[in-house]
């Protein structure tokens, strides 16, 4: 699931998905955009000014407009169905409830299918980070695939400092020297950067549900199933520490992370069990995957 619009990363998991459909069987890519922000979205609409079906739309690759200050682009012809919620405002003037709309469709689909659900962070300005939290919020997992700039680079780096400094005084003074650094002030508006910060934030406090994967790395159905296992940790196993997640940076977290839960005693008779029961759903989804290698650990 992605935009749908034709740039960036939805083009790119568009041309993706269109060349493997020749080789076997076509896998569901749901665009979901606001209605203003589609290109030539009069195409949709029958001339009575109600809805088309079937619709033909006419696509041509790299277009798009600049109207009233906000880009307009043209639906990818890769992705096999589209939702475009019409909220009567242009792009930018609609975050909040585009936001909203899509993890609700997210998690109605995730319980309809009993499938996985997951969300991956490649580069990524503000809205990324108050995107992200919001799903950090809704429990669904995060992998940041770290080298690919932005909001991706700056949750990794901070990862990587609370992991090596176990920062607790001046922890906020730090987060907001990196956020800085990443996203000066004087290049964007004082409420949303201060609305990003705040999210920013809240994805650092719920790292059971964030996976650093360093993109130069590839192998990304690992960095998913990673991201999927770790988010079956229950934070209140750790009892105030910081349980870092499973990364690349550190080839041996995996063991460590286990020998820390393992060694983690708890006054509630039925953390052990627990414990079990989570391990042996995270074995379960690992073969699931087939990955041996994972299941393992």
């Amino acid at each position: 699931m992605t935009s749908g619009l034709d740039g960036g990363v939805p083009k790119l998991v568009g041309k993706a998905v269109g060349t493997r459909r020749t080789f076997t069987r076509t896998i569901p890519t749901i665009g979901v955009a606001a209605w203003g922000t589609v290109l030539n979205s009069e195409q949709l609409v029958s001339k009575d000014g109600k809805g088309l079906f079937p619709a033909h739309y006419a696509s041509f690759s790299g277009l798009q407009r600049n109207c009233n200050e906000h880009v307009m682009k043209a639906l990818d012809c890769n992705h096999t169905a589209f939702l475009l919620p019409d909220f009567g405002t242009y792009r930018n003037r609609h975050k909040e409830e585009m936001c909203k709309f899509r993890i609700d469709l997210e998690r109605e689909l995730k319980e309809a299918a009993d499938s996985n659900l997951i969300t991956i962070l490649i580069e990524g300005g503000l809205s990324a980070l108050i995107e992200t939290a919001e799903r950090v919020k809704k429990k669904i997992p995060v992998v940041v695939m770290s080298g690919t700039g932005r909001a991706a680079d700056l949750i990794a780096t901070a990862e990587a400092t609370l992991e090596r400094d176990h920062l607790s005084l001046n922890r906020t003074q730090v987060l907001r020297q990196q956020f800085e650094k990443y996203f000066p002030k004087s290049k964007s508006k004082e409420a949303n950067h201060e609305e990003a910060f705040s999210a920013f934030e809240q994805i650092l406090y719920s790292d059971h549900l964030v996976t650093v994967w360093q993109s130069k790395n590839g192998q990304i159905d690992k960095a998913i199933l990673l991201g999927l296992i770790n988010s079956l940790n229950d934070p209140d196993i750790s009892h105030g520490n910081r349980l870092s997640s499973i990364s690349s940076l550190d080839p041996d977290s995996s063991r460590n992370r286990h020998e820390r839960l393992s060694s983690i005693s708890s006054l509630d008779p039925d953390s052990s069990r627990n414990r079990h029961e989570r391990e042996f759903n995270q074995l379960e989804l690992a073969i699931k995957w087939n990955r041996i290698d994972l299941a393992e650990r």
